[in-house]
C-alpha cells in the first residue's frame, strides 16, 4: 500500500463479550495508521478495542494524550 493524505480506519466492535477479531493482527493495524501523510480518522468503541488487547489499549492511550478526540455516548 501506500500513503494517502487521509486515513479513516474503522474499528467498529461492539460486544459483551469483548472480542476483537481481525483487530488483534497487530500488522494491519500498524499499516493502517502509518499509511496517513496528513489525517488519521480512528472509528471505534474504545471501551471494547482496548480492554483485552495491550497494543490496541496502548495506542488510545497515545491517541487521548495525542489527537483531537470526539466521542459519541
Amino acid at each position: 500500500g501506500r500513503e494517502k493524505e487521509a486515513v479513516i480506519l474503522s474499528m467498529v466492535r461492539s460486544n459483551d463479550a469483548k472480542e476483537i477479531g481481525f483487530l488483534s493482527d497487530y500488522r494491519r493495524i500498524n499499516v493502517a495508521i502509518t499509511r496517513a501523510r496528513r489525517h488519521l480518522c480512528v472509528i471505534a468503541d474504545s471501551e471494547t478495542v482496548s480492554v483485552r488487547d495491550p497494543f490496541l489499549k496502548a495506542l488510545f492511550k497515545h491517541l487521548e494524550q495525542s489527537a483531537d478526540l470526539r466521542y459519541s455516548y
